[in-house]
């Protein structure tokens, strides 16, 4: 069975507008953070090994948010990860920010595997591969 990464967020007064809910740039922030604590925890390798040693990187080829449901400071977020669609040098992922079982903010965002030296797309190292692979789903819903 494939596995979905997850961990918990509250929201902070910080990143909220002065209506107090949270101001909708700051999802790009917790997804981005979300996305590297799972290379770190769920992955087994960190940015700066990724970045630094092995010349590698995964920036984001394209992102698309859906704002559900407004998030209000204090509460507690769900934040859930999981792959669609991998293929040799790009993935799928799905981020969802859920507040007690209510999906509040969905991303769709597509990573591409990235050779530092030449800034030009390559095939994943089949390792890293091997672990993208243990977080497909077949759908935006694991």
């Amino acid at each position: 069975m494939a596995e979905v990464f997850r961990r918990t967020r509250v929201v902070r007064f910080g990143q909220c507008d002065p209506a107090g809910i949270v101001y909708y740039p700051r999802y790009t922030e917790l997804g981005h953070e979300l996305v590297e604590e799972w290379f770190r925890e769920g992955l087994g390798v960190d940015f700066h090994t990724l970045h630094e040693e092995w010349g590698q990187g995964f920036p984001t080829a394209s992102l698309e948010l859906d704002f559900l449901r407004p998030t209000r400071y204090g509460e507690t977020l769900d934040c859930a990860l999981w792959v669609t669609r991998l293929g040799e040098s790009s993935l799928m992922l799905v981020l969802e920010f859920a507040c007690a079982g209510e999906v509040r903010v969905r991303i769709r965002q597509r990573l591409v595997n990235v050779d530092y030296r030449t800034l030009r797309p390559g095939a994943m190292a089949p390792a890293l591969r091997t672990q993208f692979a243990r977080f497909l789903h077949a759908k935006d819903t694991p």
